[in-house]
């Protein structure tokens, strides 16, 4: 029954037209790794992280740029209206070293991290705010 909803959640939310708010990405899922040739870069990513339904813990996103640069800030849009919890917690990494984390809201908003750094690659992971993992829809990324 349940892999039957989230197959069927998609088309329900395009016919509602909230298209893009959730995903069917199977729990198999991997992450996902990006170019970034050059800043400012924006991508539309819409991919679901984290949590049992959208690949777990491994499950993360990975932005690497073609030559380290200077980070001032990340925008990140996401919603956690993916499971029925709704306590995702988005954490940001550069190169390795966490640089911030946010609540994700489960209706959806967009969420700004100031980076201040010099780095060459940017990681995006999805946690459940008691330390476990929790999934997060990832609608799109900009990077400047």
């Amino acid at each position: 029954m349940r892999k039957f909803a989230a197959a069927l959640l998609p088309a329900v939310c395009l016919l509602a037209g909230f298209a893009g708010t959730a995903s069917a990405t199977p729990a198999s899922a991997r992450s996902h790794f990006y170019s970034v040739p050059s800043l400012p870069w924006a991508k539309v990513v819409d991919r679901c992280i984290g949590g049992a339904e959208c690949g777990g813990t491994g499950n993360r996103l990975y932005f690497t740029l073609d030559r380290p640069a200077y980070l001032s800030r990340l925008e990140v849009r996401a919603n956690d209206d993916v499971a029925q919890r709704h306590n995702a917690v988005l954490r940001v990494y550069v190169d390795g070293d966490l640089a911030g984390q946010q609540d994700v809201k489960q209706a959806g908003s967009t969420l700004s991290y100031p980076l201040y750094r010099f780095g060459g690659q940017v990681v995006l992971e999805s946690v459940s705010t008691d330390g476990g993992t929790e999934e997060t829809q990832v609608g799109g990324v900009r990077l400047r």
